[in-house]
């Protein structure tokens, strides 16, 4: 029997808690981006939805902020909901 390997795709949606522009945490500017303002150092995001071996993933209880690409103002992602 053949075999393959599969691949997961996900989106993080968010809306500015101040200008309710929709955010997608997941892609540019916030990740592969070039402007560093918006990009994390660490992928706290992956952390918290994904886990590790090392540290299971939580999906409340984190504080990941980021600043809002159109209006540049700061908010805290804190949970997610499917």
């Amino acid at each position: 029997m053949l075999e393959t390997i599969g691949y997961i795709d996900y989106d993080v949606a968010v809306r500015c808690p101040y200008c309710d522009v929709e955010l997608q945490l997941n892609q540019p500017p916030y990740v592969n981006g070039e402007d560093p303002e918006y990009e994390l150092s660490e992928d706290e995001l992956g952390g918290a939805l994904f886990g590790s071996t090392a540290k299971p993933a939580r999906w409340s209880g984190f504080k990941i902020e980021y600043k809002c690409f159109a209006c540049n103002r700061s908010f805290v992602l804190s949970s997610f909901e499917v």
